[in-house]
């Protein structure tokens, strides 16, 4: 029976590099290689795997067709922004709002394009 999901891929042409980005600048770890891809874990224990890709995509909108960003879970959205801000990371948005479900996010890209948000809930 189903459980909950595993973990999430994003493919990527410098698969290496793309994941020591997710090191430096989201606090992620390098937890194992196997063949040029990476499985990294996020402070909380979710996992993300960095897979050699081939091709290129121009970044995504926030709003096309397909699996759109990764939404990263913050316990303080101001001091989270502010540290990212502090590591380079440029947001694509301000913060919004979602009062309805009492939440807040703010999205930006990673190094390879891909969106992603913080979340931050009541």
């Amino acid at each position: 029976m189903l459980i909950g999901i595993d973990h999430t891929a994003i493919a990527s042409q410098q698969p290496l590099q793309l994941a020591q980005w997710y090191e430096r600048s989201l606090a992620f770890r390098i937890i194992a290689e196997n063949e040029g891809k990476y499985f990294l874990q996020a402070p909380n224990g979710t996992l993300l795997e960095i897979i050699p890709g081939e091709g290129s995509l121009p970044p995504p909108k926030l709003t096309d067709v397909g699996v759109r960003h990764v939404a990263l879970l913050v316990d303080d959205l101001t001091r989270s922004c502010d540290e990212l801000k502090e590591r380079g990371i440029e947001f694509i948005t301000g913060i919004l709002k979602v009062e309805s479900l009492g939440l807040q996010v703010i999205f930006f890209r990673d190094l390879d394009g891909n969106l992603l948000h913080l979340i931050h809930r009541r």
